[in-house]
């Protein structure tokens, strides 16, 4: 399969789309602070 401008620029329309309709909810929520927990570092392998 080959990667086109147009498959980019439509993949960077749905992230934009995202997260115009998730920010507000993450600010409506306290920020990310109370969203996620970001204290513990975790990896996984």
């Amino acid at each position: 399969r080959i990667v086109t401008a147009t498959g980019t620029q439509r993949m960077e329309g749905f992230a934009e789309r995202y997260m115009q309709s998730f920010v507000p909810w993450v600010k409506s929520h306290g920020g990310w602070e109370n969203v996620a927990d970001l204290e513990d570092s975790v990896e996984y392998d």
